[in-house]
């Protein structure tokens, strides 16, 4: 994709992100000794899907203004941990040179913006989740049109184009 360029999250910005995720585990409710991979995600799907529902941890918990991060850190980083993704900071230059945290294949192939993601489906009720469905192609492999520095916006493909639904 052009105008897409990218600069690693500084130390600080990633230990603030595993702090986010180990909060996230704690709303979720998973342990973190047994928290593999894909029952983290299919917990955030749930636990997004429940949110557009209206069933919400009391605001003391969990505010709306906060859900996008914690919960978003935590899927990302599940995705870190299973697939060996890595965090980054994206610059947009075609977008006015926007920067979105995201997490990428390491050949830049897929990339997820979570933040973004998460506050789009928590904000719209009727949005398509597809996290966990997102997850589990990845496992199979299943991504079409997923080519080396192609910055393929995963979360998109997997929506516009209903892949496996």
């Amino acid at each position: 994709m052009n105008g897409i360029s990218e600069k690693p999250v500084s130390p600080d910005t990633l230990l603030s992100i595993k702090r986010c995720a180990k909060t996230g585990l704690r709303i979720l409710g998973i342990e973190p000794r047994a928290s593999m991979p894909s029952a983290i995600v299919a917990g955030v799907d749930r636990f997004v899907r429940q949110w557009q529902k209206g069933i919400r941890p009391a605001e003391a918990v969990l505010s709306a203004e906060d859900a996008p991060m914690i919960i978003g850190c935590l899927w990302a980083e599940a995705l870190v941990s299973r697939f060996k993704w890595e965090w980054s900071m994206v610059r947009f230059a075609d977008a006015g040179q926007i920067i979105a945290p995201a997490v990428l294949a390491a050949d830049r192939s897929l990339v997820i913006y979570p933040l973004h993601f998460l506050t789009c489906c928590f904000a719209d009720p009727a949005a398509d989740v597809a996290i966990l469905r997102a997850y589990n192609l990845l496992k199979a492999g299943a991504i079409p049109n997923a080519r080396p520095r192609a910055y393929l916006d995963l979360m998109r493909e997997v929506g516009e184009r209903q892949l496996a639904k």
